[in-house]
């Protein structure tokens, strides 16, 4: 009888170690679901400076915050007769004046003699990559 228990019960215990190889199976379901895309979701706090580095606290992962993700903006962002673009670079030097409005650049740009004001949302480029903010080009401003 106790052959016969003792039977069972490594034969459960392979059973089990062949569905959960890894103890990562049961790390898996205890972190925090953070998309890889649209920053705005997953990031607050967001500022940018004179230089156009943009910062902001984003969460990881595992739930956690990185309260010192940046991104420089002025190496992605540019401008073409007074309008940002994405995918071109240097926009601070021709766009004087720029702020956010929540995650959307707002630039005066300086173009033939006129200032023109334009805007770019950095939900479409800006990803929280586990908390370190990461350009994906491909969308326009």
């Amino acid at each position: 009888m106790i052959k016969r228990i003792l039977f069972a019960f490594v034969g459960l215990l392979m059973v089990a170690l062949f569905l959960f190889p890894s103890s990562n199976a049961f790390a898996a379901s205890s972190q925090v679901t953070v998309p890889q895309n649209h920053f705005g979701d997953t990031c607050s706090h967001e500022s940018i400076n004179k230089q156009g580095v943009l910062s902001a606290w984003c969460t990881r992962k595992n739930g956690t915050t990185n309260k010192n993700a940046v991104l420089g903006l002025d190496a992605f962002i540019g401008d073409v007769n007074g309008f940002l673009t994405s995918n071109k670079s240097f926009f601070v030097e021709n766009c004087p004046s720029f702020h956010l409005s929540g995650i959307t650049l707002v630039a005066s740009c300086r173009t033939a003699g006129h200032t023109v004001s334009s805007t770019c949302n950095l939900n479409e480029n800006v990803d929280n990559n586990n908390g370190a903010l990461r350009w994906e080009s491909g969308h326009p401003c």
